[in-house]
């Protein structure tokens, strides 16, 4: 599996960020402060969840809402690539 892109609403200091990755390695180079430890600690979350989930149940929500958005974009990519419409 390869993380291709990344649309971040609001998380932390990060607001209305979109990031494409390049296929193999990718590099954050931004200045101190700019959130780079807070766009790792989206995707961590995005992939395993929160930590103490228990404790965080508005955050929880607020995954399972980027999770469903993700599930949305990678059916119609699929009934799209069924279709012909789309390559591999």
């Amino acid at each position: 599996m390869r993380l291709i892109s990344c649309h971040i609403e609001n998380f932390g200091k990060l607001h209305e960020l979109d990031i494409d990755f390049d296929p193999g390695e990718s590099v954050i180079f931004e200045e101190n402060g700019w959130g780079k430890s807070t766009l790792a600690a989206f995707i961590r979350i995005m992939f395993y969840g929160f930590e103490n989930e228990g404790k965080r149940d508005g955050n929880v929500k607020d995954v399972n809402l980027y999770i469903s958005k993700i599930d949305e974009m990678i059916e119609r990519k699929r009934k799209l690539f069924l279709c012909g419409a789309l390559e591999h």
